[in-house]
């Protein structure tokens, strides 16, 4: 046998020119076949196991045809469990019995080993409520079509639906918001002046004068409107 049709018609060159000095082929024997990500070996319709590499193969193939009453064929490993991805989680089952929902792949088959390992105390994360997903520039979080608020960073939405999980029926969506800012601050000449709704409120040598006027001028409000609740 050739690996390709060159080498076939070379060799049948070679013959008809001095067929009686062409050299013998050996047959092959045995059969290597890649299945997955394994190396299965057959001999003569019998299964000798299968191997992380060809050269494995053809190695226990030889060892076989030394000795194929000796021969031992490798242990099947058989599958602990999965580990799959489901959306954006990534989820551990074992056996059918779901073993729970986790961020990245390598915290779903650290649980995978410790249910294993003892199942009987292994114990499942909690299940997380509401979601946390990016529109525009910022992260908003929600629970079964109530909003939770936005905000600007990914870890203070995550943040704020843990606190939503803890006590959701006593959440305040007000108590983790960022207060909005009001007025505006703008330069006129030299100076920096502060308005709102129209009113303009003062000037100021430097914006962190303006700055810090604002900021009164907004917890001034703030604690108006809290005295009316």
């Amino acid at each position: 046998m050739h690996d390709t049709e060159e080498e076939a018609w070379k060799a049948l060159e070679k013959y008809l020119k001095d067929p009686e000095n062409i050299p013998s082929f050996k047959r092959n024997v045995g059969n290597i076949s890649k299945n997955r990500n394994k190396w299965e070996l057959k001999y003569k319709r019998k299964y000798l196991g299968s191997y992380d590499t060809k050269e494995e193969a053809q190695e226990a193939l030889e060892r076989y045809i030394k000795n194929p009453k000796n021969f031992i064929k490798p242990e099947v490993q058989r599958r602990r469990g999965s580990v799959s991805k489901y959306n954006n989680r990534w989820k551990a089952s074992h056996k059918g019995n779901f073993l729970g929902g986790y961020d990245t792949k390598e915290q779903a088959r650290e649980a995978l080993e410790r249910y294993i390992e003892d199942p009987e105390n292994f114990v499942k994360p909690e299940k997380k409520i509401g979601c946390v997903y990016k529109e525009c520039n910022r992260w908003k979080v929600g629970h079964k079509g109530k909003r939770l608020g936005t905000y600007e960073t990914k870890e203070k939405a995550e943040e704020v639906r843990e606190i939503y999980q803890r006590d959701p029926d006593n959440f305040v969506k007000s108590d983790h918001m960022p207060k909005k800012i009001i007025g505006s601050i703008s330069k006129r000449g030299n100076r920096w002046r502060l308005r709102y709704k129209d009113k303009q409120f003062g000037t100021y040598a430097t914006r962190e004068e303006a700055e810090e006027a604002r900021e009164a001028l907004q917890s001034s409000r703030y604690s108006s409107s809290s005295d009316k609740c």
